[in-house]
């Protein structure tokens, strides 16, 4: 049974207890997040999931809302999987095995008896618009994250219109978004026979169009869009369940009033960090 998090379901501009774009995907023993907006490795970790679990990455939009905490969260999975001498390491030391990291694990699949697997991955895929992997690259290496520091390997994938390479368990697909020009993508996730629409920032809601026909659950963006509009949206195409994330301060009461209304004849609701959907 796959299940998703909802980490971060505020805006570009994190306020009113919401921080920024990130949701997790927790399907079979491994956890995939879409987007990394800050603080993903403090929310993985304040929700019970083990970042050592992560294996795919996906990063909609080369914006710092969606990808401010990327660089923490590779940093954080470092720390994670350093090999410890136990009979030199120190009681308090950061590693896998350490009793404060494994009493906060509450990896939510536990509850259908799937095992947490906190083990070290040997490849985790990092899917992100192609303008940023040198960017970024250099980046990580001046922060000391390069390969030669990382007990794994992470594998900059570019992203482009059409299926992912996100391993065998997993298929996601990559939709344009009209969005400044194409630059940002959605992304159609199926898992254990459910579909999964994770809009990022839309240009436009006609953007999804081309793939909302049997859409179990919508992650829609509100941020670019009048709610009226969202709420014609919802009625014509009715998916399954839609929440509303990317709020950003000045639409928290629009966007509370919007999910209220909609809620009066689907199955709409207005995000908010921890929520797990289960599907």
């Amino acid at each position: 049974m796959a299940e998703v998090i909802v980490l971060g379901s505020g805006g570009a501009f994190a306020g009113a207890g919401r921080h920024n774009p990130s949701v997790a995907l927790l399907h079979r023993s491994a956890a995939h997040v879409f987007d990394c907006g800050e603080p993903v490795a403090a929310l993985l970790y304040r929700h019970g999931i083990a970042v050592t679990s992560v294996r795919n990455i996906f990063v909609s939009y080369l914006h710092l809302d969606h990808l401010g905490g990327l660089p923490q969260l590779i940093h954080a999975i470092r720390l994670l999987s350093r090999r410890i001498d136990p009979g030199q390491g120190l009681s308090w030391s950061m590693h896998v095995n350490s009793e404060w990291h494994t009493a906060a694990l509450r990896f939510p699949l536990t509850d259908d008896g799937t095992a947490i697997d906190t083990s070290l991955p040997s490849e985790i895929r990092l899917h992100l618009p192609a303008p940023g992997i040198g960017p970024l690259q250099q980046f990580l290496a001046a922060c000391a994250l390069g390969p030669e520091r990382l007990r794994f390997d992470l594998r900059w994938c570019p992203i482009a219109a059409g299926e992912l390479d996100a391993g065998d368990d997993l298929r996601v697909v990559a939709v344009p978004s009209s969005h400044l020009g194409g630059a940002s993508f959605t992304f159609v996730i199926e898992a254990d026979g459910r579909k999964i629409i994770y809009s990022g920032d839309l240009g436009s809601l006609d953007d999804l169009l081309p793939v909302i026909d049997g859409t179990d659950l919508l992650l829609l963006e509100c941020s670019h869009h009048y709610p009226d509009h969202v709420a014609a949206f919802v009625r014509a195409h009715q998916p399954q369940q839609t929440v509303l994330v990317h709020v950003h301060p000045g639409l928290e009461e629009r966007a509370t009033e919007l999910a209220r209304r909609l809620a009066e004849s689907h199955t709409v609701r207005l995000a908010h960090e921890g929520m797990q959907i289960r599907l």
